[in-house]
């Protein structure tokens, strides 16, 4: 039989097992594709029809590699591409999917370049992202397009450029969700809150604008959070007293307050606000609050952020539960580029609350292998300085001598630094503490009195 009669008899069994797909059959057509494609594997429009049954299916398609290795890519049919592309990105294959749109050259038509932008930007490949989407006119896009390239700027941190897009949009479908959606994010990210509420309650009212709302309020409070935060840094180190530095803070936590009483686990914002009012409450030093909130979250501790859990070790550690602080600290640990001298001192400390001294020691031993030596300068000319982390592990050091009863030693460690770094604060604290503890309170009130001599931070 000619080759045309076998790709017609092909085609007409392919349409049979499609019609049984819309009509409910999916077994049925799964298994009539699957015998088509053992005869004829290397067929595009069954691989085609087949792999968008199985992504309808919410299928992930990485899965199925002994199909995928037999598509050509000039010869696999326009109707399937996009579809195939965006399976991967569902499942979050993102570099599957910019290697296939690659591969499949979709960047010839404007929807495949904004694909294309899409993925590379939640990839995170900025530069390829900026690339794409310098090779699009928003001219001429439809409101549907214009929301996917705002996206996509405000994905790769460019929020103006997003809100300039999607502004275009707006204009065209002041009704469209997506579109409302879309602006909201964008006003949120640059920090437009207010204009994002009267946008939302200029609009119709529905679950899709009093979610947003919700998210809109969490947002400003996280903010909210991370400004005062700031704001007590600062004034800390102009020498203001606690209660002055921290009223911001306060006031954003009594909000933050009031906010917890309104939220349902159900919310989707639940767990986002949470994250951040811990974060709060741990920084103001309410280890209490934290451990009864985060227990309140009903979620195994290794699979909050990293942040959450430092938060909760600490407040364990401060609470004087240092078993169960142990244990957070540990956890991260393994987190890529987090733990830094405070996740070690933490843990140090839960070890020594324990009587854990030599797990104290291997793990002194351990960070000096850890952390850097030098912070180095991108500027020319500047010279390398102590890393502050170094600094922070001297002082510890030290007072690890001090905890295994070796105050002589100690006192010796820190008279040795504090000669080497003359206006350290911490190590001059660090010595007149530990002559305190070996019963010479007029060497420490001399010692401390160098203080008296270092000029203020401007």
């Amino acid at each position: 039989m000619p080759i045309h009669l076998y790709a017609a008899q092909v085609d007409v069994l392919r349409e049979q097992a499609i019609q049984n797909y819309r009509a409910g059959q999916t077994q049925q057509a799964v298994s009539q594709l699957d015998q088509l494609l053992n005869k004829y594997p290397h067929d595009q429009k069954l691989l085609a029809d087949y792999l968008f049954i199985m992504s309808s299916e919410k299928r992930d398609l990485t899965n199925f590699s002994r199909f995928l290795v037999n598509i050509n890519y000039v010869d696999f049919p326009e109707y399937a591409k996009l579809p195939l592309i965006q399976n991967f990105r569902d499942f979050k294959h993102f570099k599957t999917a910019i290697d296939w749109s690659n591969k499949f050259n979709i960047q010839k038509s404007v929807d495949g370049r904004i694909l294309l932008s899409v993925l590379y930007a939640e990839a995170q490949d900025v530069a390829n992202a900026k690339d794409q989407l310098s090779k699009i006119d928003i001219k001429g896009l439809t409101a549907d397009q214009l929301v996917r390239v705002a996206y996509a700027y405000r994905l790769i941190n460019l929020p103006v450029d997003a809100l300039a897009t999607v502004e275009h949009a707006y204009q065209q479908q002041t009704k469209s969700s997506s579109v409302l959606q879309e602006y909201v994010y964008d006003l949120i990210a640059i920090g437009s809150y207010k204009k994002a509420q009267q946008l939302l309650q200029a609009s119709e009212k529905t679950e899709q604008t009093v979610q947003m709302l919700q998210t809109l309020q969490v947002s400003e409070f996280s903010q909210h959070i991370n400004n005062a935060i700031a704001r007590y840094k600062y004034l800390n180190r102009e020498g203001l007293a606690d209660a002055e530095s921290f009223a911001e803070l306060d006031k954003v936590l009594e909000q933050g307050q009031k906010i917890h009483q309104q939220m349902n686990p159900s919310d989707p914002n639940y767990l986002r606000f949470y994250y951040d009012y811990l974060y709060g409450l741990d920084f103001r030093g309410r280890s209490k609050a934290v451990i009864e909130n985060s227990t309140q979250l009903n979620i195994p501790l290794e699979k909050l952020p990293a942040y959450v859990r430092h938060a909760i070790a600490d407040s364990y550690l401060a609470e004087q539960k240092p078993k169960k602080a142990e244990f957070a600290y540990k956890t991260l640990l393994t987190e890529k580029n987090y733990p830094d001298m405070t996740v070690y001192t933490g843990l140090y400390y839960s070890y020594i609350e324990q009587e854990k001294y030599k797990e104290a020691e291997q793990l002194l031993a351990e960070v000096d292998r850890l952390i850097p030596t030098y912070k180095y300068s991108q500027a020319k000319g500047v010279d390398k300085i102590s890393h502050p982390d170094r600094d922070d592990y001297i002082a510890l050091q030290g007072m690890h001598l001090a905890y295994a009863n070796h105050l002589d030693q100690a006192e010796k460690h820190f008279q040795k630094k504090v000669e080497q770094a003359p206006a350290n604060e911490s190590l001059i604290n660090n010595l007149a503490r530990v002559e305190r503890w070996r019963e010479k309170p007029l060497e420490a009130k001399k010692t401390l009195s160098r203080l008296n001599g270092i000029d203020p931070i401007a």
